[in-house]
């Protein structure tokens, strides 16, 4: 055990190799709030909580969480101005100021105790117990202000099984963040971040990142693709797919202007230059606006195969009940 007025860091006896490959902290720092879970497998204690949609095919939860903006309430001392707590292999590491009762305020190192502090009282000790940890309550998800994308898109280049569009953006809060919700063999994301909150006025002011990345059972293996998937980072969209299928079909193209097309089971088709001029402006558009996405389109709100797991986190288990020291 080591302690250092407002830190704390414990050993203890993992119940299981997965309570021991698995990290999980949550930490509150002034006007930051994190969350944060890595390599959680399905017999860790807090698997099923922190699990975002289906548990089918999924192996390991690799990345969960999220980190936020939030008001400094500490000024009000409404909250505290640090409260934290990781635990990771055999080790707890808490913080928190002011000092609590899950931290109390004393020096120790390499599990010697050797006085208390603030008041100051001597009071050296050998592996002495640390108090025990009360239940730690993940902070809710934060609900964002989606970006609107209208129907009409802009095509910027298309590279096979890829390509790259543009949209314009109604209001700063349709332009604002970035997504991502892909299939990449077997790892799975949807991820977020730098979104504005849906409620203006509430606790959270921006979400910096959030969501979960997956390894789950390669979908290719039961007539899957390989790679699928869509992000959006601010006005601009990727899309890809491979093999190629009818949300992304192959296509070349470059500066909006498309060259070549193949659709599933047909034959390549070399594309002629079809912008015709704008009779508003006399000029002839620089890209021009890609058909209406039929339904199902792969767009940053639908990732198609890859699913949209909810982004709810309930309250996980306590920490581990093995003796701390």
């Amino acid at each position: 055990m080591q302690a250092c007025c407002c830190t704390l860091t414990t050993i203890h006896m993992p119940k299981s190799m997965a309570s021991f490959c698995g990290q999980t902290s949550v930490a509150l720092c002034c006007c930051f709030q994190d969350e944060y879970s890595a390599c959680i497998l399905p017999e860790h204690q807090d698997y099923d909580s922190l699990l975002q949609g289906d548990k089918e095919n999924v192996l390991c939860i690799c990345t969960t969480g999220e980190t936020a903006v939030v008001k400094p309430l500490c000024l009000r001392s409404e909250r505290p101005c640090v409260k934290g707590v990781c635990n990771s292999c055999c080790c707890t590491n808490r913080a928190a100021i002011p000092s609590d009762a899950d931290v109390p305020c004393m020096f120790a190192a390499y599990a010697i105790k050797c006085c208390d502090l603030f008041p100051f009282a001597f009071k050296p000790g050998c592996l002495v117990p640390a108090p025990p940890l009360a239940a730690v309550s993940r902070p809710e998800s934060v609900e964002v202000e989606q970006a609107k994308i209208d129907d009409v898109e802009y095509l910027l280049c298309a590279f096979g099984c890829g390509m790259c569009t543009m949209y314009v953006p109604n209001s700063y809060g349709d332009a604002f963040g970035f997504t991502d919700r892909s299939l990449c063999c077997m790892t799975q994301s949807d991820t977020r971040g730098c979104m504005l909150p849906a409620v203006r006025d509430g606790y959270e002011i921006l979400l910096v990142r959030g969501g979960q990345v997956k390894c789950i059972k390669p979908p290719i293996l039961q007539g899957g693709p390989r790679c699928k998937g869509v992000s959006r980072s601010f006005c601009f969209l990727n899309k890809f797919a491979f093999p190629c299928d009818d949300e992304v079909p192959f296509a070349l193209g470059c500066c909006g202007t498309k060259c070549a097309e193949k659709v599933p089971g047909g034959q390549v088709v070399w594309c002629k230059d079809e912008r015709v001029v704008d009779p508003a402006t006399g000029k002839m558009p620089l890209f021009p606006p890609m058909a209406k996405p039929s339904v199902g389109s792969v767009k940053m709100h639908d990732a198609g195969t890859c699913g949209s797991p909810s982004l709810k986190i309930s309250t996980p288990s306590a920490e581990p009940e093995a003796m701390e020291r």
